[in-house]
């Protein structure tokens, strides 16, 4: 007889669904870590350009007011926007006398996307020195 068995399309069909999963499922993979790789290369660029924003300030007003540039917690949007509606958060800390150097600032820039109105858990971290050249 011409035909295929009810076997044969029950292990024909078997092999199409086991193929479909694994591609599926490595489909579902790259998804995830193209959200992961978006959300990080986003979070570092918001960091630099906190950094970069900073850069317009002298080094004597950064270290007599730190507080000018330090933030916690802030919502900004994805251009780095302070908005109460933005999908991440961050966080600038000044430190003065790095090393016990009084001609160096350390500025920590974090950044964090919010996850249904929670950190990730996953922040970019990102560090600078501003020097005093002027002595």
């Amino acid at each position: 007889s011409k035909g295929f068995t009810l076997m044969e399309i029950i292990v024909a069909s078997a092999i199409v669904v086991s193929v479909t999963v694994a591609v599926l499922a490595t489909v579902a993979q790259n998804i995830a870590f193209t959200e992961r790789a978006d959300m990080v290369y986003t979070s570092s660029l918001l960091a630099q350009g906190r950094i970069d924003a900073l850069r317009k300030f002298t080094f004597q007003t950064l270290y007599d007011d730190p507080a000018i540039a330090e933030e916690t917690d802030v919502r900004v949007d994805d251009e780095g926007t302070i908005d109460p509606e933005g999908d991440y958060v961050r966080t600038t800390l000044v430190e003065q006398h790095v090393s016990g150097n009084p001609y160096l600032l350390r500025v920590k820039v974090t950044v964090d996307r919010l996850e249904e109105n929670k950190k990730s858990g996953h922040p970019v971290i990102m560090e600078t020195l501003f020097a005093d050249t002027e002595v």
